[in-house]
């Protein structure tokens, strides 16, 4: 894959120039390749690659710089640049409650995001109230039965596990499964 991703990219960059927006998409590509394989490093440096060209060509606020954020801020996380991470997160986050609103599905996958982060860190109380803000916008625009309310079930399960409260995370761990 980044083999052929590094094609496009030469591609692009000769027909389209260095700061097309078609670039970035490759760019982005080329970061989730790298960090699928593990190369956390290499990642963030395309995931900034897309971002300086989303800056330059569709402005600092713009819906898909914030999917580029949680991309940098997933890398970050893996890497065990915690602190970093969450900046990232936190950019993602104004732009969504910003762009669409603070009920939508997509600042609930971004809570998430910024609950692991700070689980990573050891914050449990942080992490399990943005745990708690994804479970409240999931409930209430997925429903009840929707498979990413599951998903942050589990995901509370774990924060409080992590905390040492066994009893609410095995309720947690109880929801998630039903």
């Amino acid at each position: 894959a980044i083999q052929h991703y590094r094609k496009a990219e030469a591609i692009q960059v000769a027909k389209l120039g260095a700061g097309h927006l078609d670039l970035a998409t490759t760019y982005n590509d080329l970061g989730l390749a790298f960090e699928s394989k593990g190369d956390y490093g290499a990642a963030i440096q395309h995931y900034r690659k897309a971002e300086a060209i989303q800056v330059a060509k569709l402005g600092a606020d713009h819906l898909d710089l914030a999917t580029t954020y949680n991309d940098l801020g997933l890398a970050s996380t893996l890497l065990g640049d915690y602190d970093t991470a969450i900046e990232h997160y936190r950019k993602a986050e104004a732009i969504d409650v910003a762009k669409l609103g603070a009920d939508h599905p997509d600042l609930a996958t971004t809570y998430n995001n910024l609950a692991n982060a700070f689980e990573s860190k050891g914050d449990y109380d942080t992490a399990i109230e943005y745990h708690r803000k994804a479970e409240a916008i999931r409930l209430a625009k997925l429903g009840a039965d929707h498979p990413d309310l599951a998903s942050t079930y589990g995901n509370l399960g774990l924060a409080f596990q992590a905390k040492g409260d066994y009893d609410t995370a095995i309720e947690y761990h109880r929801k998630a499964e039903a």
